[in-house]
């Protein structure tokens, strides 16, 4: 007879967990997991039991203590797990990679759509007029831009209806100091996700221990700035569904994740994610003086939290498609971002897409570094037959990296100058040369005869110049 099951507790025990915590008591009622050691669940469930008021002696035989009663219906009753996790669904065990983990989920009452069901969606419109406060400060935090603003509400409406499924992307508020980055956290970001929020220093992603990740639906990192060190961790709580998880104590292993991603920064580079799933956002100070900002500030805070409901009936109603969660919103403060953070090679590239031809932007890069427009560069293109008997024009990477040179010397990057072709290589990816269109040619005349250079099909170029500017 299952009798602490019926009075609502679970008792279960983890075979991955240490002896001190290795015993659950999940009490069904109030929804609520505590931990203990062998010894002190005996205790605790007497107690827990007594507290009840519920008449549990009565299932004792005549010669049995109260904690012989109770260890045999532990042992009676108790249920084996491999260990606990954490997964935003409402079922209380699930399966990861072979193991049975414990959920230690709870779902908040903010995230109960039969809360905030409505008959209808409620409109942009409809959300500034019943939480102009909150509206007020989402716009300071994106320039103004309702579009913008939509485009961040829609993501959280993302985690809010669906909490299991992980977010692709990373939302940054720059620089902005005295925005209202700090109120947004603590009223909107914890006032829909509660306890499954983490905020922390962005430097420390890469400290020895991770734990704060793993039971998190929304990080906020503060602090942002581009750090080397910090790029490919980034990149992988941004974009990958598992993460290495390492605890003080525990044995480290790789979890699945589920949080979307804030970077709150004063910093005019606060991250560095290529062109991934980055939505950039230019914050404004709240008022024009410190004073200002901090009466504004004091504010939002106390009025915020009186709109939350009128909030999360937009987001628990807002109608979308998954398409549109996984599209990142692309503003100029990105692209101002992401050329900050382009190495050399890839600013090059960016300039080369400005031109008609390859040979065309050869010529240019070499007036505009010499100073005299008579000047006529010999590009020497050699013709060689393909397969089909068609002759196919060829360049010298020569030529490129020469153009290259030109660009560093004319922008001022010199530090930046390359001498081999080989450094070329990141070009050619941009550029997505396959293989076969590359040759090595040995040279008649000119300024390289009698040499064996590696040359590259013009016609593999000139058709991507050519595909940028039609997508321009």
């Amino acid at each position: 007879m299952v009798v602490l099951e019926e009075m609502g507790f679970s008792i279960i025990r983890i075979r991955e967990g240490k002896s001190d915590n290795e015993f659950i008591i999940y009490d069904k009622k109030k929804n609520e997991v505590n931990f203990y050691s062998k010894k002190r669940l005996v205790e605790i469930l007497l107690m827990e039991l007594e507290d009840k008021k519920i008449n549990w002696r009565q299932f004792m035989t005549e010669h049995q203590t109260p904690i012989n009663w109770i260890k045999e219906q532990i042992e009676a009753e108790i249920i084996l797990l491999d260990n606990v996790g954490f997964k935003p669904i409402e079922n209380k065990t699930f399966v990861y990679e072979g193991k049975e983990y414990f959920n230690l989920y709870k779902i908040p009452e903010t995230l109960k759509y039969s809360n905030y069901k409505l008959d209808k969606p409620m409109t942009y419109k409809e959300l500034t007029e019943k939480a102009p406060n909150t509206i007020f400060l989402l716009r300071n935090l994106h320039e103004g831009n309702d579009e913008a603003v939509k485009n961040t509400l829609l993501k959280l409406a993302d985690k809010v209806k669906n909490p299991d499924r992980k977010s692709q992307d990373c939302i940054i508020f720059y620089p902005g100091e005295g925005a209202g980055k700090g109120v947004f956290y603590e009223t909107i970001i914890k006032g829909i996700f509660g306890k499954y929020t983490s905020k922390i220093l962005m430097k420390k992603l890469v400290s020895d221990f991770n734990g704060f990740l793993k039971q998190s639906l929304v990080v906020v990192l503060e602090e942002g700035k581009r750090d080397l060190d910090l790029i490919e961790v980034l990149k992988e709580i941004t974009t990958e569904p598992e993460i290495l998880i390492n605890e003080k104590g525990k044995n480290a292993g790789e979890m699945p994740i589920f949080f979307l991603t804030f970077v709150f920064s004063n910093n005019m580079n606060p991250i560095d994610l290529g062109k991934r799933r980055g939505t950039y956002h230019i914050a404004n100070t709240l008022g024009r003086t410190l004073e200002e900002t901090q009466k504004k500030g004091q504010e939002l805070s106390e009025k915020i939290p009186n709109e939350i409901d009128h909030l999360l009936y937009y987001l628990h109603n807002l109608e979308f498609n998954i398409s549109d969660v996984f599209k990142p919103f692309n503003t100029i403060a990105k692209s101002m971002v992401i050329d900050l953070n382009k190495s050399p090679l890839e600013l090059f590239y960016d300039s080369l897409l400005t031109y008609p031809s390859i040979e065309y932007a050869c010529q240019d890069y070499n007036r505009e570094r010499y100073k005299y427009s008579s000047s006529v560069l010999n590009l020497d293109i050699q013709k060689k037959p393909n397969e089909d008997g068609v002759e196919e024009e060829y360049i010298s990477k020569e030529h490129i990296k020469r153009a290259y040179n030109n660009f560093c010397q004319i922008h001022n990057l010199k530090t930046n100058l390359i001498r081999h072709n080989k450094d070329l290589v990141q070009l050619w990816s941009l550029f997505q040369v396959p293989l076969e269109s590359f040759l090595r040619i040995v040279i008649n005349s000119g300024e390289y005869a009698g040499r064996k250079l590696d040359h590259v099909k013009l016609s593999s170029l000139n058709d991507k110049l050519k595909e940028s500017i039609k997508e321009k």
